[in-house]
């Protein structure tokens, strides 16, 4: 492997982990700091917003990004799901991940029983 194709891969692993982290930084503020309990309907638009709008990213990856940012992608749509206890979608999502990150010889955490 060339010097260049190594350096490339480092930094778009960098790239990864720095837009999870954004990523987690606005879900623990969204679902953790924000503890105060907004009205049921309001925290149901957030959470519905925030599941659109994970997957519209993914779908952005899924168009122009690199196999290990649609991986990635795919993992925090499911993790997205999971937060708001959609087990169904959690499910699906989890499959959709696997499936991406094999792509790229990464094993996401173990397989969900159906």
């Amino acid at each position: 492997m060339e010097k260049n194709e190594l350096s490339e891969k480092k930094s778009n692993t960098a790239s990864n982990i720095g837009a999870l982290a954004v990523v987690l930084m606005v879900l623990f503020y969204v679902f953790g700091v924000l503890h105060r309990e907004p009205p049921d309907q309001y925290k149901k638009n957030v959470q519905e917003q925030l599941i659109v709008n994970t997957i519209e990213q993914y779908k952005i990856d899924k168009k122009s990004g690199s196999l290990m940012e649609i991986c990635v992608q795919a993992g925090i749509v499911a993790g997205a799901y999971k937060s708001i206890l959609d087990e169904e979608n959690y499910k699906k999502w989890k499959a959709i991940e696997r499936d991406d990150c094999s792509k790229v010889g990464v094993l996401p955490s173990r397989k969900v029983s159906d």
